[in-house]
């Protein structure tokens, strides 16, 4: 498979870039955010998000510094298997609206806790 061009790596950096300076300027002015608004955040919840986040981190670094890549895939490489046939899109593109739909409602920050 071969690396992205330039202008594929742009399209893919414009988003990531706009959403980081959003997330970065922090809310708008209009919103006013006081303690009785803001709860704590959970020690537990925090500490098992960070731990899979970092072990997801290691794997993709370890893949992507190993070969072969069959021996040693990465989430994309694994994804873009998956993703290959029709039934494997369909079933992907569902999971992402699932997660989309739990992430937005609050259902997996409440199931953590």
């Amino acid at each position: 498979m071969l690396p992205f061009t330039r202008p594929e790596e742009v399209m893919v950096a414009i988003p990531i870039v706009l959403a980081a300076a959003a997330a970065a300027r922090g809310p708008s002015s209009g919103t006013r955010v006081t303690p009785e608004i803001v709860a704590p955040v959970p020690r537990r919840g925090t500490a098992i998000w960070l731990t899979l986040l970092a072990a997801i981190g290691l794997w993709e670094l370890i893949a992507l510094f190993s070969a072969p890549r069959e021996d040693h895939p990465t989430l994309s490489s694994v994804a873009d298997w998956i993703m290959s046939v029709h039934a494997g899109r369909a079933v992907m593109f569902l999971l992402w609206l699932t997660l989309g739909a739990v992430v937005a409602g609050g259902g997996l920050s409440e199931k953590i806790r």
